[in-house]
């Protein structure tokens, strides 16, 4: 059924986070009704973004010029990021060892350039409001969620996404 089929989704959210420390994008991918609120998605993404930097820091890191935090494992799923050259944090967290979480995050990079960084009327470090986007987004996810189809029970079937992304 569809609704296994969103539950066991590899990812559960994709989040962006400005160098600045700011939420400028976030979407729940998860079927889960314990959400979280507004505040508590910007407090997330402060506390993440302070404890990626203090990470970095020569006093914490005990190899001089750590690029930070890039995987947080826990018990029950995985935070994964990426940090561009700007300072832009993409993270996704996800299952357990999900795969190609690592791929997802350079499609929301390459779907944040092109449909973000290209458009005249985005104003930099601003949350991100685009329809385009969002869709663009959520077909890197369900191409996620198809390499994962094997990997986790009731995953859903073949492929197609990955070549309209481009």
């Amino acid at each position: 059924s569809s609704s296994s089929s969103s539950s066991s989704s590899p990812v559960f959210s994709v989040w962006i986070v400005n160098k600045s420390g700011g939420l400028i994008f976030y979407k729940n991918y998860s079927s889960d009704k314990n959400t979280l609120d507004t505040n508590d998605t910007l407090r997330l993404a402060s506390v993440w973004h302070s404890l990626h930097a203090i990470s970095r820091t020569n006093s914490v890191s005990p190899v001089k010029k750590s690029s930070g935090i890039e995987l947080l494992e826990t018990s029950t799923f995985d935070l994964h990021c990426f940090e561009t050259k700007t300072g832009i944090k993409f993270m996704v967290c996800s299952m357990k060892k999900a795969i190609g979480v690592e791929r997802l995050l350079r499609r929301v990079y390459d779907v944040y350039a092109d449909f973000a960084m290209k458009n005249p009327f985005y104003e930099l470090e601003q949350p991100i409001q685009a329809e385009l986007f969002e869709e663009r987004v959520m077909i890197a996810v369900k191409s996620c969620r198809n390499a994962n189809s094997g990997h986790y029970s009731g995953g859903g079937g073949g492929g197609g996404y990955a070549s309209s992304l481009y």
